[in-house]
Parts: structure tokens; sequence; C-alpha cells
């Protein structure tokens, strides 16, 4: 088990890592169901953004239509 802080160094190291359609999919959901609309557009295309680039597969657009924005 890794103390607080080496686990903080860790996750300070990992960046960006491959993610998956179940991931998208989890975080889409997450913020469709934020109540502040203005914020979570915001945030939905910023994590659009960011998203892109970890799998060569991601769409924005079907991403940001999952979110509800």
């Amino acid at each position: 088990m890794l103390t607080p802080s080496a686990a903080l160094a860790k996750d300070s190291r990992s960046g960006l890592g491959p993610l998956q359609h179940r991931h998208f999919a989890t975080i889409a959901a997450i913020l469709a169901a934020m109540p502040d609309r203005p914020s979570a557009e915001v945030a939905a295309h910023h994590f659009a953004a960011m998203l892109r680039q970890t799998n060569p597969k991601f769409d924005p657009a079907r991403f940001l239509a999952a979110c509800n924005v």
C-alpha cells in the first residue's frame, strides 16, 4: 500500500493514459448530470479537447452530444 505522499507523487507523473469508450461514457454521464449547465458546457468542451489525446478514435462531437451539450 502506498503512503499518501507516494500516491500523490505517482499521480503527478502519470499524465494522460489511454482511455476507452467506457471511460468516455462515464465522464459524459457525470457531465450530463451537472445541474449548472453553463459550467457543464465549459467542462465538457475542456474534456473533449483533452480526451482527444487519449484515443485516436475519440469523437468529440459524439462525446459532447452524450454530455447534452
